[in-house]
């Protein structure tokens, strides 16, 4: 094994490395956990509370026009009776100030599985492994300096990973 044939193996292994530690940063910021996603992202937070005032307001408005309509637009229109509007706006209205608590509860539920996966015990994938066994597969194939189609097959791979990855969470 000469120089090139070494640098070429740490740089490859360097890569895989720095691929676990994207993917597992990664898996662990896009969780199952909105503490850790508003950790990460704290404007999601602002524009949280933006988005309830608005619902709530429009929840309001409808309500409010609504209403109107029962009560000013006189006996030829059709309309709902007021107090199934009403029951059903302060439904709407409950859920949306309580939205918060029922995505962590669903979260909760839904993201049991996945926070097994991230703390499971089971080895990783040792994408180093992989570049040996394609090392030895390609030097088969051709002779000479092939340490460098398997660092560029290493690279491609890690890459789609990583896309896969992004994807996935």
């Amino acid at each position: 094994m000469g120089i090139l044939d070494g640098i070429v193996d740490w740089l490859a292994t360097q890569v895989m490395n720095l691929l676990d530690l994207a993917s597992a940063s990664v898996l662990g910021a896009l969780g199952c956990n909105m503490d850790t996603f508003k950790r990460y992202f704290p404007t999601a937070s602002a524009m949280y509370e933006i988005f309830i005032w608005t619902a709530i307001g429009l929840v309001l408005l409808n309500l409010v026009w609504q209403l109107y309509r029962c009560y000013g637009a006189g006996f030829d229109i059709d309309t709902e009776n007021p107090i199934n509007l009403v029951v059903r706006s302060v439904i709407f209205l409950l859920l949306i100030w309580y939205c918060d608590d029922i995505v962590n509860l669903a979260l909760r539920i839904g993201g049991t599985p996945y926070n097994w996966i991230l703390d499971s015990t089971l080895p990783g994938v040792q994408f180093g492994d992989f570049n040996s066994v394609l090392l030895v597969i390609i030097g088969v194939i051709a002779n000479g300096s092939v340490a460098l189609i398997a660092l560029i097959l290493v690279v491609i791979l890690a890459w789609n990973y990583l896309k896969l990855l992004l994807e996935a969470a």
